[in-house]
């Protein structure tokens, strides 16, 4: 399909292998917060056998290149890196959802933060709150919140 390489400033970022998925890498460390800065993305949609959706029978079209939007952006310190609502069920009474969160936490120490998930109804009026008190690591964190009804 395709490779992108990241870089910032000439300087080698990352690799994503695969055209149909979104990537993230964190640049941080390679700007230059007192002048320009350019970020370059090299693109090889050379036929790859290894990199799907090559290696079996494709019955459209594959692309190369850039053809979906690119955005920068700028994430406080302790911020969500995705988060995921599993729906255990869902009536017109009643709604009970599992959610999970993936947390980055860019200081050298450990943080106190506090997640708040609301359930809204379909009139957007709130029916529910949840609040989670707990301690961000320094780095990548998990969060599965408890069940929400």
């Amino acid at each position: 399909m395709s490779i992108a390489d990241i870089y910032v400033n000439e300087e080698f970022v990352g690799e994503h292998k695969g055209g149909y998925t979104s990537f993230s890498f964190d640049i941080t460390d390679y700007i230059n917060f007192k002048g320009k800065n350019i970020i370059t993305v090299r693109v090889d949609s050379t036929r790859r056998i290894d990199i799907p959706p090559e290696g079996g029978l494709v019955d459209y079209m594959l692309f190369g290149g850039i053809y979906r939007n690119v955005r920068l952006v700028i994430v406080e310190n302790i911020h969500i890196i995705w988060s995921f609502v599993e729906i255990i069920e869902a009536t017109k009474k009643l709604a009970t959802i599992h959610p999970k969160f993936e947390l980055n936490n860019l200081d050298n120490e450990d943080k106190k933060a506090i997640i708040i998930t609301k359930l809204m109804d379909e009139d957007n009026k709130e029916v529910i709150t949840k609040e989670t008190i707990l301690i961000i690591k320094t780095g990548k964190n998990t969060i599965k919140q408890e069940q929400i009804s």
